[in-house]
């Protein structure tokens, strides 16, 4: 019986709900083909609800997925990533992480003020629950990690957990590959 024919997906999207339903649709029908699919991360980040969605049924899918930082990866970005069972970051690769932020073009009220800051401590609160499920970091110290805005090397994700090994992608000849951009 021959070996099943890889699936590397690349997601280089903003995180929005568009783009993570296009990326569980891609990691879906990779799992029906082969038990590993691989995906290449490179993104700004985005929607924190929509990261946080894809982490949790990233890891429920049906196959074992290795994630690979391949650049940048960002914000919530970092957390999709992070659903990987095996991860990899690039030598000349980084992580940048940070709390949840909001835009405001309108006037607010206190009352609306007041219910963006309970969102925004409880979105802190659930990425610094996964950091800690996930790496080396404790949730305190992953709670402060996102209280300010942080870059990490390479070296620096696998001393801290976020990544397992240092290794640059590389798409084997034949395997299926998959870009969401």
């Amino acid at each position: 019986m021959s070996e099943a024919t890889p699936t590397y997906i690349t997601f280089t999207a903003g995180v929005t709900a568009d783009s993570v339903q296009r990326l569980l649709a891609a990691v879906d029908a990779a799992a029906t083909a082969a038990p590993q699919v691989h995906l290449l991360f490179a993104s700004p980040g985005g929607n924190i609800n929509s990261g946080l969605t894809a982490y949790h049924l990233l890891r429920a899918m049906p196959t074992e997925l290795v994630t690979y930082n391949a650049g940048s990866v960002a914000s919530i970005a970092v957390i999709m990533y992070l659903a990987g069972v095996r991860r990899y970051v690039a030598r000349r690769a980084k992580f940048l992480t940070h709390g949840s932020a909001w835009t405001f073009t309108t006037p607010l009220q206190e009352k609306q003020l007041r219910q963006y800051l309970a969102a925004a401590v409880a979105d802190n609160a659930l990425m610094a629950g996964v950091i800690a499920d996930q790496t080396r970091i404790n949730y305190e110290d992953a709670h402060a990690l996102l209280a300010s805005e942080h870059v990490k090397n390479a070296e620096c994700a696998v001393a801290d957990g976020f990544a397992h090994e240092i290794r640059d992608p590389a798409i084997p000849q034949g395997a299926r590959t998959v870009i969401i951009a």
